[in-house]
């Protein structure tokens, strides 16, 4: 039963009309990480930003040098009681379309996606970044678990 309910409808409708809001909110979120994550020197690779294109920012995937990092940071976001997940992750487990090339599992393994949704605030964005910065900057050895 693919029907939508007359209140789905109504709430959609709702959300509709501020959908640039929302968008916009996204893009300024998007910046925030791409800026606070720069003082890694380029070892987090975020998403370029294109003149005249305006994505709608449904996720904010990053890519980080290795699988070990990605799974690394992903325990630290996870400790701190962060939500992230891996895009796709059928196509890192090879369950993909014929014809997926190694080179892009090896993207895959590599990927993470950072919270990114209409509730998220700036001090929630900044929180993230730190928790990051920290799983990158701190010696394998002494990551704990909180």
């Amino acid at each position: 039963d693919f029907l939508m309910s007359e209140a789905n409808a109504a709430l959609g409708r709702l959300q509709l009309s501020r959908l640039l809001e929302f968008v916009q909110a996204r893009r300024t979120f998007a910046m925030r990480y791409r800026d606070r994550l720069a003082v890694l020197g380029g070892v987090v690779t975020c998403p370029p930003f294109f003149e005249g294109v305006s994505p709608a920012w449904y996720k904010f995937p990053v890519l980080l040098p290795d699988q070990r990092m990605r799974d690394r940071v992903m325990r630290a976001l996870t400790d701190a009681g962060i939500e992230c997940s891996v895009l796709y992750p059928w196509v890192e487990r090879g369950e993909t379309l014929a014809g997926a090339s190694e080179q892009t599992r090896g993207l895959m393994q590599r990927q993470i996606a950072l919270p990114m949704h209409n509730s998220l605030e700036f001090d929630d964005v900044s929180r993230v970044c730190i928790e990051v910065i920290r799983a990158l900057v701190t010696k394998e050895a002494d990551v704990q678990p909180r």
